[in-house]
């Protein structure tokens, strides 16, 4: 029988560096809900933490967020293109080494209708700026900044990678830091 994941668990604060509570296999940083309990906790590493991905059909998520420049952008305004989303947080280190990874993959494929957008989770908007003001990214920083678009996609742990083909459906998910080759054989799947 498959593991699900439990329902919606309440989400009382907001994800800070006090709230790491441990590392999955791959070194990506895990933030879990306010649940209690050793078994769940149990089972929450073991369903969310693993770094690989899964590929899926869900429709594209629907939602927009305020970017860093002021624009509120969602996966909608890229109708055609392959969407990835990289959930992800300023704290968390291994996003950070994501990041790289997206920013040497970005200039393969920014010309072939591919969008990247990084979705900060969690995190005040000046957090977030002063940390781009040092760490620039080349595509669009949007705020999720009271995780409701993370947490109605079910992103349990960052950083998260979710990437949407040009027909606007999930076709990978997966949590943990992804290497450049990887990531261009997830895009080419999704249609890159």
């Amino acid at each position: 029988m498959p593991l699900t994941r439990p329902a919606a668990v309440p989400h009382a604060h907001p994800v800070t560096p006090t709230r790491l509570l441990s590392s999955g296999p791959g070194g990506e940083c895990v933030r879990l809900k306010e649940i209690g309990g050793v078994a769940l906790f149990s089972l929450l590493l073991l369903v969310s933490c693993g770094a690989g991905g899964t590929r899926g059909t869900a429709e594209r998520p629907q939602f927009q967020l305020a970017s860093l420049d002021g624009a509120k952008l969602g996966p909608a305004d890229y109708a055609g293109h392959v969407v990835l989303l990289d959930f992800w947080a300023t704290w968390c280190v291994p996003c950070h080494a994501q990041a790289e990874v997206l920013k040497e993959v970005w200039p393969e494929v920014a010309d072939r209708q591919v969008q990247f957008l990084a979705v900060d989770v969690s995190e005040r908007r000046q957090t977030v700026e002063d940390f781009v003001a040092e760490n620039p990214f080349p595509y669009p920083v949007l705020l999720d900044t009271e995780s409701e678009v993370a947490d109605r996609l079910g992103v349990v742990s960052l950083p998260t990678l979710i990437v949407l083909d040009r027909e606007g459906k999930v076709a990978f998910t997966g949590s943990g830091v992804h290497g450049a080759d990887e990531l261009r054989r997830i895009l080419a799947r999704a249609g890159a």
